[in-house]
């Protein structure tokens, strides 16, 4: 069993690789992104740090996306929801739930994407929810930019998702 001082450096050093995850995800080296992520989920896990664990698959899911692996960005959406259904936080299904309709967005799948957006928004709507102001806003333009983009041209191929259309916790 790890004590707490062990648990505490597990989780610092979780933080320090999801930083460089993320520096390497903005600098378009998604090889090293992934490598980084992984390695802090791995210390996450094991620090036993659900809520961040929850957030940075959430990131590890983004890297997928953006790789085109959607089996394995979805892998790590359902993961994720799982683990916050478990702990009934509004708030990480509400992320996840926008992850998983960004990543349909991407796949041109718009019905499917603005369901996910939806739960999302209905998941932001309780007033318990603490964050929600990003991801309200986030969301809402996530739904704006598909009501668009399917009103202007029912093809699959204009609706598309780029780095800039996700946010990272």
């Amino acid at each position: 069993m790890i004590d707490k001082i062990d648990k505490k450096e597990l989780e610092r050093l979780a933080d320090e690789q999801l930083e460089l995850g993320k520096k390497s995800l903005l600098d378009h080296d998604y090889t090293q992104a992934e490598f980084y992520v992984k390695e802090s989920l791995k210390n996450l896990k094991e620090a036993g740090c659900i809520e961040k664990y929850v957030k940075t698959l959430n990131i590890l899911g983004i890297v997928y996306a953006i790789e085109s692996d959607e089996g394995k960005a979805f892998d790590c959406y359902l993961e994720s929801l799982a683990n916050a259904e478990v702990m009934d936080s509004k708030y990480l299904k509400a992320m996840t739930y926008s992850n998983i309709g960004s990543c349909y967005q991407k796949m041109g799948r718009t019905g499917e994407a603005m369901k996910y957006y939806e739960d999302a928004k209905k998941e932001l709507a309780d007033p318990t929810v603490k964050e929600q102001e990003s991801y309200e806003i986030w969301n809402m333009l996530n739904l704006i930019n598909i009501k668009g983009a399917s009103e202007q041209k029912e093809s699959s191929s204009d609706v598309k998702i780029d780095k800039n259309s996700v946010i990272l916790v």
